[in-house]
């Protein structure tokens, strides 16, 4: 294999946790460890919300502000 491989770098919306987000990112580094082997993992950029805002606007029923995130 010729170095270095050129990859895409995709990018990801996190989940509404951090436990959501790291599986996510542990199984698409997972499948490109499998293909490509050795210490190869993805280009990522990850973004994540804090879920702490959405969780306080959906409890109190602030539909507006919850949609703005």
């Amino acid at each position: 294999m010729q170095r270095p491989i050129k990859m895409k770098t995709i990018g990801i919306l996190g989940g509404m946790s951090n436990e959501a987000t790291a599986e996510y990112y542990k199984m698409i580094n997972a499948e490109v460890n499998k293909c490509l082997g050795n210490w190869d993992i993805a280009e990522i950029l990850l973004y994540s919300v804090n879920f702490g805002n959405i969780e306080y606007f959906v409890r109190n029923k602030k539909w507006d502000e919850a949609k703005n995130i």
